[in-house]
This record gives structure tokens, sequence and C-alpha cells, in this order.
């Protein structure tokens, strides 16, 4: 069976799947399902450890000002980025669940 074909059968699988309870927590239903619906999970962890969109545009702000310092101003984009998402994470207890969902 080709990649293709079993990542249409997983993804075919999972849209014949029963809705869970509304009150379901959307990560700890992956985590049941991550070995029925490997590629999916992956695609789930990804997309559900993005970071909310709810956040202050000030409070960010000053959170790259404190991060990006005279003594660190040659770090790159990507570096900025991470140590960013980090902190936020960190202070969101964001790794607590991502790592349960592991």
């Amino acid at each position: 069976m080709s990649s293709t074909t079993s990542n249409i059968d997983e993804l075919a699988r999972y849209w014949d799947t029963t809705a869970p309870p509304e009150e379901t927590s959307v990560c700890n239903w992956w985590k049941a399902n991550q070995k029925a619906f490997s590629n999916l999970a992956t695609i789930a962890k990804d997309y559900l450890s993005i970071m909310s969109t709810s956040v202050l545009c000030k409070q960010l702000f000053n959170l790259a000002g404190l991060t990006v310092t005279k003594s660190r101003n040659s770090l790159d984009n990507e570096t900025v980025r991470a140590i960013l998402y980090l902190k936020f994470w960190f202070t969101e207890d964001v790794l607590l669940l991502i790592f349960n969902f592991i």
C-alpha cells in the first residue's frame, strides 16, 4: 500500500469516527487516538501548539524588547521567535499541555 493511499485511508477513518462529547478535551482526544491516526495526530500537535492570537500586541512587544537587548541584537529571526515562544509557553503552562499530549 502506498504512503498516499495509507494517508487517504487514515483521513477516511478519521472522518468516519464518531464525534466525542463536546466537553472532551481536544488534546486528550488526540493523545488517546494518536496510534489510530498517527499522521493526523502529528499535524494536530503542530496545530494545537500554535500560540493563541489573543495575546495583546503590547505584551508581545514588551516581551520581545526584553529578549532582544543591546547585548543580544545579533540573534537571527528564528532564534528570537523560538525564545519568544518558549517564554510564552513557560508563562502560560502551554509546555505542560504539550508534554502531556506527547
